[in-house]
């Protein structure tokens, strides 16, 4: 259980460096495609970088959450199969990881708004 805890912990983390690098380092309208119009239209576009190499320090941190999300499901699958988990035992695990995922997004990045 608590290991299931650290993995959920680390994707956060990871969600949350992949929010930051696109939003602050990339700053490119194509990453928020899917996001709602009103929130497109606030996104001031930007010819130049906040300083020199702040969109491949994006990319970079971009690529590195995307192998910690990566990690996370390798990682407790692995750990899953070496204890012997069953079917209902992952499914469990998965949705307490997404679970807590759900109210950090909710607590810290919507303001308690449903989801």
């Amino acid at each position: 259980m608590l290991f299931t805890l650290l993995l959920a912990i680390i994707f956060c983390a990871a969600i949350t460096l992949m929010l930051i690098s696109a939003v602050a380092f990339i700053q490119d309208k194509k990453l928020f495609s899917s996001a709602p119009k009103e929130a497109v239209e606030l996104i001031r576009p930007r010819t130049e970088e906040l300083f020199c190499g702040a969109r491949i320090t994006g990319w970079l941190l971009m690529i590195f959450s995307m192998i910690m999300i990566a990690g996370v499901g390798v990682v407790s699958i692995w750990d899953g199969f070496r204890c012997g988990f069953s079917f209902m035992d992952f499914f469990i695990r998965f949705a307490l990881i997404f679970k807590v995922l759900r109210k950090t997004l909710r607590t810290f990045f919507i303001g308690g708004h449903c989801i």
